[in-house]
């Protein structure tokens, strides 16, 4: 398969959700699918993985994301990574470059507010995840990093998409 992950990556700084994400692409290299990383920095973690056998294979396209990625790539899946931001043009750019590669979406989730705010003393507002949702609605599937995670993302996106496939996806972060 042809797999694009989509989603911004701070210029000098770890990520969680993006180390996350490229620890997806190498799982996805690994298992022999053609993997693109569309970004707008090179991940300052992405030497970490120098001795993975398929690191190599996994393209990086950088992009500022602001203006549309122009490419005749056709793509089965793009996963988006998305990141709580007011703006939502990423979102729609990722969503425009899915629709011309005819790429199923897909919505690769860390959190949504109902779990956050359930748990945490300091609450987020709900409407930063909009962009979130506005990904969702035109997925297929929701990836969420935890089975916890999974649960909650089921009853926040119930709403937007009833079509939604959901899946916790468990990364192996200490080997191979």
């Amino acid at each position: 398969m042809k797999i694009g992950i989509w989603g911004v990556v701070p210029s000098n700084a770890y990520s969680g959700g993006r180390y996350s994400a490229w620890i997806l692409a190498e799982a996805f290299a690994a298992s022999g699918h053609d993997v693109t990383f569309f970004t707008n920095n090179q991940p300052v973690f992405m030497d970490d993985f120098l001795s993975y056998e398929n690191h190599s294979k996994i393209k990086l396209v950088m992009n500022t994301f602001k203006e549309p990625l122009i490419s005749e790539e056709v793509l089965d899946i793009l996963i988006v990574v998305p990141t709580l931001v007011r703006s939502h043009h990423i979102f729609y750019q990722a969503l425009d470059y899915a629709k011309r590669s005819l790429a199923k979406v897909v919505l690769y989730n860390f959190e949504t507010p109902n779990w956050y705010n359930e748990l945490s003393s300091v609450k987020k507002d709900p409407s930063l995840w909009d962009g979130w949702k506005l990904v969702a609605k035109y997925s297929s599937a929701v990836l969420s990093i935890s089975k916890e995670g999974n649960k909650y993302a089921q009853k926040f996106y119930e709403s937007v998409n009833p079509n939604l496939l959901y899946a916790p996806i468990h990364l192996a972060i200490n080997q191979k």
